[in-house]
């Protein structure tokens, strides 16, 4: 939509719960979780909602997705172990690192400016 609130245009359209949409730095791509598939994975798409395509895939929920500074890399929260963690995969759908790893739920991921 146009920054005043009109020309609203959805970009998706299913039965399921699409949230927590950020923006790519470069502002071409948008990463959102949404639970079309039976739970709560992150996904990509473009700007204008098309090439939608799964990020993560799991049995468990990951959610809270946010963008790296580079565009490179995104940070989530994620139910796998259990616990709620932050983990960080490549934007290639390649690689997942577990940043925090402990009993405790973490979540509410942000990227500092620097990459960090």
């Amino acid at each position: 939509m146009n920054a005043d609130g009109s020309n609203q245009v959805n970009i998706t359209n299913h039965m399921g719960h699409d949230w927590w949409p950020a923006w790519s730095p470069d502002g071409k791509r948008i990463v959102f979780h949404s639970d079309r598939d039976g739970d709560f994975e992150i996904y990509l798409m473009t700007s204008t909602g098309d090439e939608q395509t799964r990020l993560t895939d799991d049995s468990a929920s990951e959610y809270d997705a946010d963008w790296s500074p580079d565009g490179t890399r995104i940070a989530y929260t994620s139910d796998r172990s259990g616990d709620r963690e932050i983990c960080i995969k490549n934007v290639s759908g390649k690689g997942v690192f577990n940043l925090t790893n402990h009993q405790a739920n973490d979540w509410a991921v942000a990227w500092q400016p620097g990459g960090r």
